[in-house]
């Protein structure tokens, strides 16, 4: 018989959210129910309805926290990364795409149209405002050319590197016998194709 899981008094909510990524895991986002998540919490079954009405508001909350995750490690990749614009471009490229690849199922909560946020004062909102401005602000440094305007280098750069993270994600890298080791060296190369795809071509 299966173990249980047990938690500490005071902890239910993250056993709940690591019960919904262990079950994210082996049945997808939409694969169980509220019940299901306290039974892998080791939880009564009406334990989850303290913090929340149904599935939804829990995988919210997850994504809640991923995405602080997420943000923090952006940062930590910006702050530690040479002060030169194509440096943090990179710096920016590889957080996400590393986060991608070792968290694949809080990538998935994190940008799913259902739970993504709705108010301005929801603190996932304010976070995907910082990201947005932290990379509008990479970016300006990148494009000094303006062999394009920074609002379609923003979009190519966010297409290019959510497409390698969906790779990840959706384990067509792993099939490939790409792991998650080279989640970095190929977000670099992104960034670095798409720097040079920017230096106008010469003038005749």
């Amino acid at each position: 018989m299966k173990k249980r899981k047990t938690y500490h008094h005071g902890d239910l909510k993250e056993a709940l959210m690591d019960a919904a990524l262990r079950l994210i895991r082996s049945k997808g986002l939409r694969g169980f129910s509220l019940r299901e998540a306290a039974r892998e919490a080791g939880v009564a079954p009406s334990a989850p309805y303290r913090h929340y009405k149904h599935r939804k508001e829990l995988l919210a909350s997850l994504a809640e926290r991923s995405q602080i995750q997420l943000m923090q490690e952006v940062r930590v990749a910006v702050q530690n990364a040479p002060d030169e614009p194509l440096e943090r471009f990179k710096a920016v490229c590889g957080a996400y795409v590393s986060f991608a690849a070792h968290h694949p199922e809080q990538f998935v909560v994190i940008y799913d149209s259902e739970y993504m946020p709705s108010s301005k004062g929801d603190v996932r909102k304010e976070i995907e405002q910082e990201i947005k401005l932290l990379v509008k602000e990479v970016i300006g440094d990148v494009n000094h050319s303006q062999a394009a305007s920074n609002r379609d280098v923003e979009l190519t750069a966010r297409a290019l590197v959510y497409g390698l993270c969906r790779q990840y994600v959706d384990g067509h890298f792993s099939r490939a016998g790409v792991g998650p080791e080279r989640a970095t060296e190929l977000a670099n190369t992104v960034a670095t194709v798409l720097r040079f795809g920017l230096i106008p071509p010469p003038t005749t």
